[in-house]
């Protein structure tokens, strides 16, 4: 394994190519000025993010059957 930079790596560039790279889903690949510019931080990406999920989720059932609900806030004391 060479030290230093794994761009200039063989491997790399076929990893990349292939498609084995990370997109972030919350963080912001733009320059610093682009990103200031944009004016949307991580945090607001995350609460949005956040909200979808939750908003996709609302309609739906417990995970969990009513005896596993039951033993849970047994065990939590709620």
């Amino acid at each position: 394994m060479a030290r230093g930079n794994f761009l200039g790596l063989r491997e790399t560039r076929t990893r990349v190519r292939a498609g084995e790279h990370l997109v972030p889903a919350v963080a912001s690949r733009l320059a610093y000025e682009a990103w200031e510019e944009a004016g949307v931080t991580e945090v607001d990406v995350a609460r949005a993010r956040v909200d979808e999920i939750l908003r996709a989720r609302a309609g739906r059932e417990p995970d969990l059957s009513e005896d596993q609900l039951a033993e849970l806030e047994a065990i939590c004391g709620a």
